[in-house]
């Protein structure tokens, strides 16, 4: 695999050449334009209309994507960089390139895509692998974004829309069935709602052509007016079958009373995905808000104006910029060690049985611990219960005294499911393996009494075993299912008041969620934006140990939430923008974490001087960035200290390295950087310098502690943070 990457000639004199040609093409070819529009007597030609790609896309490489970008892999991967770069750059760059053309250099840009999946999987390319990734990232959503454009400019639209509707008719068939369905199964009041909802009316209206709209349009309103119906009725019609028939019906009528693309729509269609495109890089080379709307707010007039409603490009955009945010994948061994709780519970026995006064003392331990099961769609596992209990009694009868020694092992579990709203719990469930051992006998018979007696004892062997699983599963299972529920109830209690309201309050309740299980893994995905920002993309992937848990954060996450704090226009002190840092880092790495030394506040005390306030632009205040190992902060704000002129506003970027050494996280402060327009260079250099001296290299410890609980049975658990990766948008964190 190493001919392909091999290059004898150097790198920057190949990059250097490429540029100063294309350069020159450039000035060549104005020369030659201006030249022949110059002439005399010769007419001006109208300006040919853009096609495909053209005027949509940036005419500049994307962010991350230029010659530098792919120039730093390897010395072995100079040729093909080179030749990648230059792709790019043409994708963007050319102008002459038709639809054809356009096609053909995605295809090609998807060779090269390919190559540096199979180097990303060859152990051989390890030392280049995250560079790689971010690259392959980067280059896979654009292409993936001009693919669906393309696609989406291509289509017939008289075709399209006869798909749209028959697609809405479908669906409108398919809810009109459920709610029939639904009714009949409700005796007696279902027949009646049948003709308020007019059912077989809408089964007569998708057998036929569609034409006729009157029974839509009569439904939707009798549907739309339910708040003015008594409050029964209203609850009956806020059932979810009848909630999806009134979508449907109204997604039909859209559809059909939409106009036909015509060219006016064509021309508003290739604007919109221009100012989308546009957006979208702003976003990926910022962060910015103002962006994530601009970009949400042209891709909704492009569902208005694509003849697919944006069907092909919406899928894309899911996929890369409106997707997941949060994923965590946690190993059935890891959640068992979070849930497992030790028990020892020792009491007397007082019972009667086979005719016998029981009594003695017993022991039972118990473990619990978390089996995971099956599920696409929510989160399935049990909770498991393996206990084993000790006896020694003597049976009393008028005969004899009967010693046993019992050893009773049983196994119980409740199976629950979270879907991510709402944890339900089913029936506990039991096996037991009883084994009573009799151990001696006293009786008053003579010398063949005892073994009399014994003998008797074991003939009831088999009754005491079965009366014994009985007794423990009589035992066991109702406490079982009187301790989990509790802990279901009040866990979604928790949940609602605790976790959910405050998310809700601070707009940061997920506006997605999956959780998915196998026997393995429990995997969470969840989208935290709201409709007007922009989300994650795919996820690096990463491998899970079998006893830890990955964590995934995209940085749209951690600066969706820093928008919903009041740190827009307000002033702060340096101080406390040193806690703002150490609060996100906190958060992040799940630990305290702080960022200024004592060597560092000594300073700020002989500096004798009125603190430096930060006055927060309105605009992207704080953003993070998540790339090439580093998390990059970038605050964008003027300088105000007493005494002194006000410094008009800076976007300060301060580079965190953060890599695991041994049991440690070597935290590593990169060179602070200012840019803006300044009126005193040299006290932005001071700040500068005060940011630098406030914010050290460090280590951190890297181990994170759940306290015990001695009620509980519950030990110390010491989690081990083993590997943290920043890529393309993504904090990787590894914990076992």
């Amino acid at each position: 695999m190493n001919n392909r990457f091999d290059s004898t000639a150097s790198s920057s004199k190949r990059l250097r050449s490429s540029r100063f040609g294309m350069c020159a093409l450039g000035i060549a070819s104005l020369i030659a334009l201006t030249s022949a529009n110059w002439a005399p007597g010769q007419e001006e030609k109208p300006e040919a209309a853009a096609v495909g790609l053209q005027g949509i896309l940036p005419s500049e490489s994307p962010t991350g994507l230029s010659y530098e970008d792919f120039s730093d892999i390897h010395k072995n991967w100079e040729a093909w960089s080179e030749k990648t770069a230059g792709m790019v750059a043409g994708l963007y760059e050319n102008e002459d390139l038709d639809v054809a053309a356009q096609r053909a250099v995605i295809t090609n840009l998807n060779t090269q895509l390919a190559i540096m999946s199979e180097a990303i999987a060859d152990p051989r390319y390890v030392a280049i692998h995250a560079r790689l990734r971010s690259l392959s990232s980067r280059l896979q959503r654009r292409l993936d974004v001009a693919s669906a454009i393309l696609d989406t400019l291509d289509i017939d639209p008289k075709v399209a829309r006869r798909e749209t509707i028959a697609k809405a008719k479908q669906a409108v068939t398919t809810a009109n069935a459920a709610v029939g369905k639904y009714l009949d199964s409700k005796q007696g009041k279902g027949a009646g709602w049948k003709v308020f909802v007019r059912v077989d009316d809408l089964a007569a209206w998708s057998a036929g052509d569609g034409a006729d709209q009157e029974v839509l349009k009569s439904v939707s309103k009798r549907l739309a007016g339910k708040d003015m119906l008594a409050a029964a009725q209203r609850k009956f019609l806020e059932k979810p079958e009848f909630a999806k028939l009134e979508s449907t019906i109204n997604g039909y009528l859209a559809a059909s009373d939409k106009e036909p693309p015509n060219a006016a729509s064509a021309q508003k269609l290739r604007e919109a995905l221009a100012a989308m495109t546009k957006s979208l890089e702003l976003h990926e080379a910022t962060g910015s808000k103002e962006a994530a709307f601009a970009a949400r707010d042209a891709y909704r007039a492009v569902i208005d104006f694509a003849p697919d409603g944006a069907a092909r490009l919406g899928s894309a955009l899911q996929q890369h910029y409106f997707n997941y945010n949060l994923q965590v994948v946690a190993s059935e061994a890891f959640l068992d060690r979070l849930m497992k709780e030790n028990r020892n519970d020792n009491g007397p026995v007082n019972d009667y049985i086979l005719g016998a006064r029981v009594s003695g003392s017993q022991s039972t331990e118990t473990t619990t611990g978390i089996d995971l099961k099956p599920s696409t769609t929510e989160a399935r596992f049990n909770i498991t219960l393996k206990g084993v209990t000790h006896s020694q009694t003597r049976g009393v009868t008028s005969q004899a005294t009967i010693f046993t020694s019992g050893y009773h092992q049983f196994w119980a579990q409740k199976p629950l499911t979270y879907d991510g709203k709402k944890l339900s719990a089913e029936q506990a469930e039991i096996q037991v393996n009883a084994n009573n051992t009799t151990t001696g006998a006293d009786t008053a018979l003579p010398i063949f009494g005892e073994s009399i007696a014994m003998n008797a004892a074991r003939k009831k062997r088999g009754q005491s075993e079965a009366i014994a699983r009985s007794r423990i599963r009589d035992r066991v299972v109702p406490e079982m299912d009187k301790e989990v529920d509790k802990f279901v109830a009040t866990t979604n209690q928790d949940l609602e008041k605790k976790l959910y309201g405050k998310l809700k309050e601070t707009g940061l309740y997920p506006s997605a969620s999956l959780f998915r299980t196998n026997e393995s893994f429990l995997r969470i995905s969840s989208r935290i934006s709201g409709s007007e920002e922009v989300g994650g993309g795919l996820a690096p992937s990463v491998k899970t140990p079998g006893t830890g848990v990955s964590i995934q954060i995209h940085e749209s996450l951690v600066n969706n939430a820093i928008d919903k704090m009041a740190l827009r226009g307000e002033e702060l002190t340096g101080d406390r923008v040193i806690e703002e840092f150490e609060e996100s880092l906190s958060d992040l790495l799940g630990k305290k974490v702080s960022l200024k030394t004592m060597k560092s506040a000594a300073k700020d005390e002989e500096d004798n001087e009125p603190p430096v306030k930060y006055a927060f632009d309105k605009n992207d205040p704080i953003r993070f960035k998540f790339d090439d190992g580093e998390v990059r902060v970038s605050i964008k704000s003027a300088f105000k200290q007493e005494g002194k002129e006000d410094i008009p506003t800076q976007t300060i970027t301060i580079p965190l390295g953060l890599a695991v050494s041994g049991k440690n996280i070597q935290l590593t402060r990169g060179s602070v950087r200012v840019a803006g327009s300044s009126l005193n260079i040299a006290r932005t250099a001071v700040i500068r310098k005060k940011l630098e001296s406030a914010i050290e290299d460090r280590l951190i410890d890297g181990v994170i502690t759940v306290p015990a609980d001695e009620k509980k049975g519950k030990q110390e658990l010491n989690l081990l943070i083993t590997s943290i990766s920043v890529t393309d948008g993504w904090i990787t964190i590894t914990l076992q």
